[in-house]
């Protein structure tokens, strides 16, 4: 399991690692309409509403999960998104 936050990714703001890896599919502003999203096989989430469909909690941990490729909800079928855990992590010593 990955250890270490990669250090490289450390000079960047979230608004700079959302654009490079996640506005394709979720929009600028987080809604599910990026320019990528029309030809995918599945709705991509509207992430403005995540905090309201978590019972006003915002869930941190799983949104890590998701992204790093660790939590895949088998019910939802294949998995679309990418998974850039590889990119956010390094092993432990190295």
């Amino acid at each position: 399991m990955p250890a270490a936050y990669a250090q490289g990714f450390a000079a960047f703001s979230g608004e700079e690692l959302y654009g490079r890896f996640c506005a394709a599919c979720h929009g600028p502003e987080g809604r599910g309409d990026g320019p990528v999203a029309s030809s995918l096989a599945v709705l991509v989430p509207d992430l403005t509403r995540l905090y309201q469909r978590r019972g006003n909690t915002f869930p941190a941990a799983e949104i890590r999960e998701v992204i790093d490729g660790r939590s895949v909800v088998i019910a939802h079928g294949t998995r679309y998104m990418p998974v850039w855990g590889y990119e956010f992590w390094v092993e432990e010593g190295a």
